[in-house]
């Protein structure tokens, strides 16, 4: 026998449909949940006295912990949406409190459908756009057009409430319509006609600015597709402003752009423009470029740090800082030094954390060998009085493949040419390798900077 139960769609109108049914001792799979008139209707299949009593208004003793994951989970759009919800209040009043646990079967649903409505929560802070209309006593000063894959709105309005103060402002979604006029919040759902008629051309509006300031801080060479989709979905961008620029600088960047980027932030560098014959083949064969060979600038530098591969920029974040303060403890500072890398290319997968960085962004013997020609021409142009050699992949391209980085770590040694080599660590080996003894391998970093200042001469 199944019990049709119907109720208003909202999670107030479940909850007392809900407690209704779990005082008549209805078990979940005799209920079949509708959102429609609040009216007791029988199903074809029902017996005449399977239909619930109406009368009773007792309350149901329930976790306050679990109230709250209900009416969050209550937001989700999927199937069985609101049987869910009961089977797990149902478990829950027989004393099975497991039900509302992530180990659990049932529980493990309902914690999935909370993550999937909280990061919905967080797309529409970041992804919603207000554009600006006519200010008017009867009409708000900004409007916005979103359409999230879960009822959320109530949900997310007071964080737009919070940060725009007593602007008037407008959201509008294809379900409801969350209206501020500066001291109060107003809902209306379903959402009209008209008011979805004006959301929508205002966000098919042109905006040009927004645009050109996006493009402008596009950085080709960060790009990485699945990273950008996953942190920004396709189904966002319909409503964005510079949602249509990011298919066109996606295929520039693919198509050259990124390169060009990656050689703009890297090797802008006045002197001589590195590219002999046999760099030049080996850079059209290289993994890692697109039949470009790369255009490196050197000029004569006494002291050259030579780190592994470069970032987006040259010695930029974490570590760029740990070097900078590194240069300054010994007396230097970066227009002393030339800093270069053993492989010219840079790696997409500088994005992905800490733990897992070094193993996967080490390079290969082969991209090492791809590079190691236009690393010697550079050298051979710089002529350097030391080399400090940061990290192993460095050491590799100076010394060989078969050099053992960790028995010459804090040596000082000669390469091929007989160039003086000292050997240290890279300071994102500091930062990521080193949590315990990271004073000490701080202490080994300045040790090597001041043994190759007095090399070269420098501040004698």
């Amino acid at each position: 026998m199944i019990y049709t139960a119907f109720f208003d769609g909202s999670f107030a109108g479940w909850r007392n449909e809900a407690r209704r049914l779990v005082l008549a001792g209805m078990e979940p799979q005799q209920i079949a949940w509708e959102v429609g008139e609040v009216s007791a209707t029988l199903d074809m299949f029902c017996a005449a006295d399977a239909q619930p009593g109406r009368s009773m208004t007792a309350t149901i003793p329930i976790p306050r912990q679990l109230f709250e994951l209900l009416q969050i989970a209550a937001c989700f759009r999927g199937d069985n949406r609101w049987g869910l919800l009961y089977r797990i209040l149902w478990r829950v009043c027989r004393g099975e409190r497991s039900a509302m646990l992530a180990g659990d079967p049932d529980g493990s649903q309902l914690h999935r459908r909370i993550k999937a409505v909280r990061r919905e929560i967080h797309h529409t802070h970041a992804f919603l756009r207000f554009r600006s209309l006519p200010e008017s006593p009867e009409s708000p000063c900004f409007i916005a057009w979103h359409e999230p894959a879960h009822d959320i709105l109530h949900l997310a309005v007071e964080h737009f409430a919070a940060r725009m103060g007593k602007t008037h402002w407008l959201i509008v979604t294809p379900e409801g319509a969350a209206h501020w006029n500066g001291e109060k919040m107003s809902l209306t759902l379903p959402c009209p006609p008209a008011l979805t008629e004006l959301a929508r051309a205002a966000a098919e509006e042109d905006d040009g600015l927004w645009v050109a300031y996006y493009k402008s801080t596009f950085n080709p060479a960060r790009l990485n597709k699945e990273c950008l989709e996953r942190s920004l979905p396709v189904r966002f961008w319909k409503n964005l402003p510079e949602g249509s620029a990011i298919p066109e600088l996606m295929s520039q960047a693919r198509c050259g752009g990124q390169s060009h980027g990656q050689f703009a932030g890297v090797t802008h560098m006045p002197g001589h423009v590195i590219g002999t014959k046999s760099s030049e083949k080996r850079c059209q064969s290289c993994p890692r470029r697109t039949g470009q060979q790369p255009a490196i600038s050197a000029e004569q530098c006494g002291l050259v740090l030579l780190a592994d591969q470069p970032g987006a920029r040259p010695f930029g974040g974490a570590a760029g800082r740990l070097m900078d303060q590194a240069l300054r403890d010994v007396g230097l500072d970066r227009s002393q030094v030339y800093l270069t890398y053993a492989v010219k290319h840079f790696n997409p997968l500088v994005e992905i954390k800490a733990r897992a960085r070094q193993q996967l962004l080490k390079p290969s013997r082969e991209e090492i060998a791809h590079c190691r020609p236009c690393l010697q021409t550079e050298l051979s142009h710089l002529q350097p009085k030391a080399i400090l050699a940061l990290g192993q992949t460095a050491t590799q391209a100076l010394l060989g493949d078969n050099s053992e980085f960790d028995k010459l770590y804090g040596h000082l040694v000669e390469d091929e040419a007989g160039r003086k080599v000292l050997i240290g660590d890279h300071p994102s080996e500091l930062l990521w390798n080193h949590p315990t003894g990271r004073q000490w391998a701080y202490d080994a970093l300045l040790l090597s900077l001041r043994q190759a200042k007095r090399l070269c001469g420098i501040g004698t």
